[in-house]
């Protein structure tokens, strides 16, 4: 997996979790990508701990997910990690409506 910032943050931190393995988008996951998913989960929430913890990074809620197809501009899978709140105030539209967003633990209870 690899870890970076965002370049365009929408949060007070905003990293990324990139799987090595190329799966286009959360429509084309099967079921058993979910411990791939669950792995990007655990290491967002570690990396986010981490630097918080040591300054690095704000204290704040975090807030954990992915876009959905059409809505990405990527078209590789990538986990968003966000130190809240988002930054402009207005991003919240981008990382909250459903049709557009989907918290990573709903998406890891879809392949239950």
């Amino acid at each position: 997996m690899i870890v970076l910032p965002d370049i365009h943050p929408a949060a007070a931190r905003h990293l990324l979790i990139i799987p090595r393995t190329h799966i286009a988008n959360t429509q084309c996951l099967e079921r058993e990508d979910k411990e791939l998913l669950t792995e990007m989960l655990q290491l967002g929430h570690s990396h986010l701990a981490k630097e918080q913890s040591s300054g690095v990074s704000p204290q704040g809620p975090v807030k954990i997910g992915y876009h959905q197809p059409p809505w990405r501009s990527v078209d590789h899978l990538h986990q968003h990690c966000f130190v809240l709140p988002h930054d402009p105030w207005w991003k919240v539209l981008k990382y909250a409506v459903p049709t557009v967003w989907i918290p990573s633990t709903r998406l890891i209870q879809q392949y239950q």
